[in-house]
């Protein structure tokens, strides 16, 4: 569908079914012309906090329909919205400035020492709830469709410890929204179940998505009720994040559930070793995709699940509006089955991160984004991700991909998930490997077994811990342990 805004697109969906289901969770259940009618008020109410188009809000709420609605609302009036997480604290006015917020909408009351507008919700009332000043109820709501305005930030998931905000325009934002549809195949009731936080990319375009399309958004709960919503709603199509995916399709399996609505399943951003893809498969059916997005490039390759089997690094193929390139340090093209740098062309790609002189620009460069992964194309240019740049370690002199050596551990009878990193011991820096143990597993126990299964490969330091960090796209957090144990991975 072609359209100016995303304004338009739902009005459009509204007038060919008003009836139909916008939105639903546990506490509501929001028709399409509803949904309407409460952006309207929504828009009113931004309007009387004195904003107008061009200006930024930071929304600090839950994923609740109202935190949708003002998403909505303020992208029709041309206001760029930035979701933060609910426990998240603007602690100095110099993050608010960094991002030029001219106002915050939250669930909790203002700190002190903040000078900004600041409005507290209530995240579980409804739009009508919203005060409005006498007159604004009949006031006229202007629709902005400036295709170069700045509708939505986001901020890159930070695995290395320093998150960047992006800035998405309007025809950005429209773009991505399309592409999405790209991992939407299969027939069903249409109802799509959102794993994944709508502060995140994939959050908040697969929202977007399901509702341009006239679909019924879910939002996705904790890992251990996504079950009972699928079946609840019967859910036609999951986004989720690897962490829900692992959780869902291991639970699955030791407790069936009648999972025959589901139509198309689509996770990435995390190792997809082959005996999860075949579990997956007979939990979730045959349709099961794995994504390579990321903040700054928007969607760039995707795969079926049958292509993971033989190679767990394996994408898939790289979608045809995206170039992919493989690089060496000094940039030259690497043949097919090389591994190298991985490097971007996109429409959908921004060119910088927002922020000031200080911030680093150089993932921007010649035309290119340059995300810090290394991976190869094979010759029918199917894209795998080895691992990440920064995250090799050192290995008897060999510079080794942490995620080769995590599937390898994964492996381990005793291991249930393992992350690889350096850390110094104050005896040098050495690699280490933080694992989950299975019950009545330790260190100490698992250490002969490791170097026994993992040879010249085995990491010289285990240590267990009780859950790895992740970001809420499921990304280990590798900075995080190293800091743990003492020494970061500089």
């Amino acid at each position: 569908m072609f359209t100016h805004s995303l304004h338009d697109a739902l009005r459009t969906t509204a007038a060919l079914q008003p009836r139909g289901l916008a939105f639903i969770n546990n506490v509501h259940s929001i028709r399409y012309g509803d949904l309407m009618n409460d952006v309207d008020r929504a828009s009113r109410f931004i309007l009387s906090q004195g904003l107008e188009a061009g200006n930024r809000v930071a929304l600090v709420l839950p994923f609740t329909y109202l935190h949708v609605v003002l998403i909505l609302a303020l992208d029709r009036l041309g206001i760029a919205s930035v979701s933060r997480a609910p426990n998240f604290q603007f602690r100095e006015m110099a993050e608010l400035q960094t991002l030029k917020i001219n106002a915050v909408f939250a669930a909790e009351s203002k700190p002190d020492g903040l000078d900004v507008p600041w409005a507290e919700l209530d995240p579980q009332s409804l739009p009508a709830d919203l005060d409005l000043p006498a007159g604004a109820a009949d006031a006229p709501i202007p629709t902005d469709s400036d295709p170069d305005r700045v509708v939505r930030l986001v901020e890159t998931s930070g695995t290395t410890g320093q998150p960047n905000v992006v800035a998405l325009t309007r025809q950005t934002a429209l773009k991505r929204i399309m592409a999405h549809q790209l991992y939407c195949e299969g027939q069903g009731s249409n109802r799509f179940l959102l794993g994944m936080p709508v502060h995140t990319i994939a959050g908040y375009g697969w929202l977007l998505m399901a509702l341009m399309r006239g679909a019924t958004a879910i939002p996705g709960i904790g890992p251990r009720h996504l079950g009972r919503f699928i079946e609840l709603f019967q859910v036609s199509h999951l986004l989720l994040s690897p962490g829900a995916f692992r959780f869902l399709v291991i639970d699955g399996n030791r407790n069936p559930r009648d999972f025959s609505s589901v139509c198309s399943t689509t996770t990435g951003g995390a190792p997809f070793d082959a005996t999860l893809a075949q579990l997956a498969r007979i939990v979730l059916g045959p349709n099961i995709w794995n994504a390579y997005t990321s903040t700054e490039a928007g969607s760039v390759a995707r795969g079926h699940v049958t292509q993971l089997l033989g190679n767990p690094a394996m994408i898939g193929s790289v979608l045809p509006f995206v170039t992919v390139e493989i690089v060496d340090d000094a940039g030259k093209l690497l043949p097919a089955g090389e591994t190298g740098q991985v490097r971007i062309a996109s429409d959908l790609a921004v060119s910088h991160y927002e922020g000031g002189p200080d911030v680093d620009q150089s993932a921007f460069r010649d035309g290119y984004f340059y995300p810090g992964d290394l991976g190869s194309l094979d010759a029918d240019g199917r894209l795998s991700i080895e691992g990440r740049l920064d995250g090799r370690v050192n290995l008897l002199g060999n510079k080794v991909p942490a995620e080769t050596i995590e599937r390898e551990l994964r492996t381990v009878q005793g291991v249930i998930d393992a992350a690889v990193f350096e850390a110094d011991t104050g005896l040098g820096r050495k690699a280490h490997a933080a694992i989950v143990a299975a019950e009545g597993q330790t260190a100490e126990t698992l250490t002969p077994v490791i170097a026994k299964a993992l040879g010249r490969m085995a990491p010289e330091v285990i240590l267990t811990v009780d859950a790895l960090p992740r970001t809420d796209m499921g990304k280990t957090e590798r900075w995080k342990l190293a800091e743990m144990v003492g020494g970061g991975m500089g």
